[in-house]
């Protein structure tokens, strides 16, 4: 009798905690957002700064909202979990032409802050992987459009004009609908 009682114990125990994994991955999950965005070619001069904006970027949030069963009041937080950025095209590219990069995100109503960068990129990069600001992004995915301004500091020429894709990935925690 103490086995049988002790048994269902446990298994109420392990259903109570997996019901509550189950909910916790509904209520947290990641949206994928991207673009493309093209450096045109310059000849370095010192002390040369490259700033390329890229705006009306769709953020899509309001179907995966729905898609996950919640809505814009109802996320509670949003973060940045990657940044990357690719040389595309020419596909020889690298971003040995800059010293470093910073990633800056606006949106309608909302002032521009740094989304991420990176201060040492390593020789011969074709893809790098940036240091997100830690800022929270709450009310810039809830928007319908976000803008990104890229700024640069160069250190050599870029001969051509070149392709670069970035690739971000956001968390977002939020209740679910009733």
């Amino acid at each position: 009798m103490k086995k049988n009682l002790l048994f269902a114990c446990l298994l109420g125990v392990s259903l109570a905690s997996c019901d509550k994994e189950a909910i916790k991955e509904k209520l947290q999950f990641e949206l994928k957002q991207g673009t493309a965005f093209t450096i045109p070619a310059f000849n370095y001069v010192s002390d040369t700064t490259i700033t390329v904006s890229v705006g009306n970027i769709p953020t899509n949030s309001s179907k995966v909202f729905q898609e996950k069963g919640t809505s814009p009041d109802l996320i509670k937080s949003v973060s940045v979990k990657e940044v990357k950025l690719t040389a595309k095209n020419p596909v020889t590219e690298t971003f040995d032409f800059v010293k470093n990069v910073k990633l800056y995100i606006s949106a309608d109503g909302l002032s521009e802050i740094l989304l991420a960068s990176i201060d040492s990129i390593p020789v011969n990069s074709s893809t790098v992987t940036l240091k997100t600001s830690g800022e929270s992004m709450l009310e810039y995915i809830k928007k319908d459009n976000i803008s990104l301004k890229v700024s640069a500091a160069a250190k050599d020429s870029l001969l051509q004009d070149t392709e670069f894709d970035t690739d971000m990935i956001f968390t977002i925690a939020a209740d679910l609908l009733d």
